[in-house]
């Protein structure tokens, strides 16, 4: 059996067991111990509290995070993740556990993991081969001596020292640093260092135009830089007194043991003062950043500024301060400005983690939180994969009460009230912290912009806001929710310019390990807006080269986009190979091949192939039949479902369904509803469906996308109603509709729905589908 006190867990889910392994046998053979025996893997409450003891007495945690993870949200590897995040609660924040490991070009910012996952650093790896670096990094995390906080040596003096300097010193320097009252800013501002002067200037106000581009990660002739490593500088005693200098040790020697609780931070003491040096010792200790300070007399009393300093720009990230420290306080004089400082530290780095960005996007005035009161969001967060929303929001509201400054609580309060279906209460929050603007950063204006405008059903605005967040940031999220919008709006090609030309921008800087997912991305976009302009031609000849692109790497987007092309063209024959290969892709890539037939059917119906979607909807029900009953009954299957139940006019069996849906919260109650008039007017209950058209005609539009206008169009549509269908089909359009992703089906919502086929030909249906660039 492992040491269980140097032993590492690897937590994976089934569908990697494979890779796993690999990653077991290469830590052991480089003399690691291991918990990982697939021959002890035999399930019941032995098996589960042996699992259990070894989480908790390993050394080091090794979640594989996979494209497998992504597509489960539920099974036991998540329990195992969730009793070792709980574990990290009764650890020191300075030791190393967490050790996320990222296959199939999975990046943290799209992984579904806890929070406490996202502070720590993870690391890639290829399927094929575990490189002998990985392996040394866990022998040496194994192997390092317990995390000391303060240093002994070097720019600060022992700790013995920096309590003992304290007396003899003026009552201002034995008192708390009160921010209360005082105009602490956080200024993410491109502008010199305050060096020298007698007093700093006030904050300037949030700028509003995007600065230009600050990649921090590298510089122009020396290594990358590590966003996470922060050095900090001497501070420079300004106030003309020798015997203050002791001031400076205790303010660094304060900074070290309260900074080094960010989990994002490494914090590393340089012995230089003043731009030029402290840049100069920073580049050298490998840091991207370095924090420089001063301090000066006030009167009697004394006044600290702090500033966070891009080492390789030359240009400021943030500051604090001036803090006065008045004579006639006392008690503790670091807590509330370690705290502050420490909070901003890590927001700094964690934002020059995310490259590029420009610098003003991140400008606001009000002051970085405590540390205390940021962990506590943190711990919030973490803990959204336990609780229910009603409980998330209870404990986001009762953070806000004690802390109103913390108005990223109120960000998540306002999304969660969305998320429940409380529109009126979450336009309220989204209105209140837009109000605020004067407290908020251009990238939070736009954020929030963005959300309301999803909340309202407004692709232009949204659009605006999605423009204006690229701006800023332009990573992956930001360009996933532009490309919404624009599906929004109907311009697909000017879509697929927009990821094509963000890829070009981004392609130089990912390893070519991590190009394959983005690239598939911008294949799938280009034949998206093909197919949307009638190009078929083309369409199957990007396919075709996606389809070669990914060939030993089977991901569900090339299987969604074959049967797509296929089916708009009538080929069977083509459809069938797809659904033949469909049936024996593994894991996480498997698209089981009832969902391609479904889909497949209602794409031919639509296309004008009539008699090709009568074969597939018999494949349809024949696969359906030969499916597991406990599959058939899988509530993701529900659509699928539905279909075959019409087909077979068993309509007590779908109101029974729909009512255990409802009874189980599972589901959107708007298409419940859509669902079962629908199934009344199939059956012919005219009353029934009419009744429940008057009911979604009253709904509250907001946060519906236009989805209540959607099922209005499709009862109209299946009932022969061409003009009053188009009409609220266009205006479900005009709320939202295809705020989806390219790459599923979901974009097709209008286009594809066996009601809408009655509709081809239609003069005003097919200016509405006309994409408008």
């Amino acid at each position: 059996m492992p040491d269980s006190a140097k032993a590492v867990f690897i937590s994976y889910a089934s569908q990697d067991a494979e890779v796993a392994r690999r990653i077991c046998e290469a830590l052991r053979a480089g003399g690691v111990d291991v918990w990982f025996d697939q021959s002890e893997l035999r399930g019941g409450d032995a098996w589960d509290q042996s699992i259990k003891r070894q989480i908790r007495e390993c050394s080091l945690f090794l979640p594989v995070v996979s494209a497998a993870t992504q597509a489960r949200r539920e099974g036991y590897f998540r329990r195992e993740w969730k009793l070792a995040v709980e574990r990290t609660h009764d650890m020191d924040d300075g030791v190393p556990f967490l050790l996320p490991i990222s296959l199939d070009g999975i990046n943290e910012s799209d992984a579904f993991v806890p929070e406490a996952f996202l502070r720590v650093q993870w690391t890639k790896l290829a399927a094929k081969e575990i490189p002998a670096g990985f392996v040394s990094r866990v022998r040496n995390l194994l192997e390092a001596p317990a995390p000391v906080r303060a240093s002994g040596g070097g720019v600060l003096p022992p700790s013995g020292s920096i309590g003992s300097s304290r007396h003899g010193m003026p009552a201002w320097a034995r008192g708390i640093i009160g921010v209360a009252g005082v105009a602490v800013g956080l200024i993410f501002a491109v502008r010199g260092v305050w060096q020298g002067q007698k007093k700093k200037s006030p904050p300037a106000p949030p700028p509003t135009a995007v600065a230009a581009p600050a990649t921090t990660s590298k510089g122009t002739d020396g290594p990358k830089l590590t966003a996470s490593r922060l050095a900090l500088a001497r501070f420079e005693n300004l106030t003309g007194d020798p015997k203050l200098d002791n001031v400076a040790r205790m303010i660094e020697g304060e900074l070290v043991r309260g900074i080094a609780a960010a989990p994002h931070v490494r914090l590393l003491p340089v012995d230089a003062a003043g731009r030029s040096a402290a840049r100069e010792a920073a580049r050298k200790e490998n840091a991207a950043s370095v924090i420089l300070g001063t301090y000066f007399r006030e009167g009697a009393n004394l006044a600290i500024s702090v500033e966070i300093f891009v080492v390789e720009e030359g240009t400021s990230m943030g500051t604090l301060g001036p803090v006065i420290v008045p004579e006639s306080v006392r008690g503790d004089v670091w807590t509330e400005f370690v705290d502050r400082l420490t909070t901003g530290a890590n927001n700094v780095v964690a934002n020059l983690e995310t490259e590029p960005l420009r610098l003003s996007g991140l400008v606001y005035t009000r002051p970085w939180p405590r540390w205390s009161v940021a962990q506590q969001l943190n711990v919030l967060r973490a803990e959204q994969n336990r609780k229910s929303e009603a409980e998330m929001l209870a404990a986001y509201q009762a953070l806000l009460a004690k802390n109103p400054e913390l108005l990223k609580a109120k960000v998540e309060t306002a999304r969660l009230l969305r998320g429940m279906n409380r529109p009126a209460e979450a336009e309220k929050e989204f209105n209140e912290l837009l109000a605020m603007r004067a407290q908020l950063s251009q990238s939070e204006i736009f954020e929030i912009t963005y959300d309301l405008a999803l909340l309202q059903g407004d692709p232009e605005v949204a659009l605006q806001a999605a423009r204006g967040m690229l701006g800023i940031r332009d990573t992956r999220t930001e360009i996933t929710q532009l490309l919404a919008c624009l599906w929004a709006l109907n311009r697909p090609r000017v879509a697929y310019e927009e990821i094509e030309a963000w890829w070009q921008r981004l392609k130089p800087r990912v390893p070519v390990d991590q190009q394959f997912f983005p690239q598939v991305g911008v294949y799938a976009s280009r034949i998206a807006a093909e197919i949307s302009h009638g190009d078929l031609v083309a369409a199957e000849k990007h396919a075709a080269e996606l389809r070669a692109y990914g060939a030993g790497r089977q991901i569900p987007t090339v299987t969604w986009v074959d049967a797509r092309v296929q089916a708009l063209r009538g080929n069977m024959a083509g459809l069938k190979k797809v659904l033949a290969e469909a049936g024996t892709l593994p894991g996480s890539a498997r698209v089981e091949p009832v969902s391609i037939a479904h889909y497949a059917y209602g794409v031919l119906l639509n296309a004008g192939f009539p008699k090709e979607a009568e074969e597939m909807q018999a494949v349809l029900l024949q696969r359906w039949a030969d499916l597991p009953e406990s599959v058939r009954n899988r509530d993701d299957y529900a659509e699928v479902a539905w279909q075959v139940a019409i087909a077979e006019k068993r309509y007590d069996y779908i109101y029974q369904k729909l009512d255990d849906f409802l009874a189980r919260k599972v589901g959107s109650p708007l298409d419940l509803l859509g669902y079962r008039a629908l199934t009344y007017l199939k059956q012919g209950n005219e009353s029934k469906w009419r009744e429940l058209d008057a009911e979604l005609a009253k709904m509250d539009l907001r946060n519906t996308r236009g989805m209540t206008f959607y099922w209005r169009a499709r009862l109209a549509a299946a009932n022969g109603e061409k003009k009053r269908a188009t009409d609220l089909l266009e205006q479900a359009v005009a709320n939202g509709l295809w705020f989806r992703s390219f790459q599923g089906g979901m974009s097709d919502l209008g286009r594809i729905e066996p009601e809408f086929a009655g509709l081809r030909g239609y003069a005003p249906y097919e200016q509405l589908l006309k994409p408008k660039d």
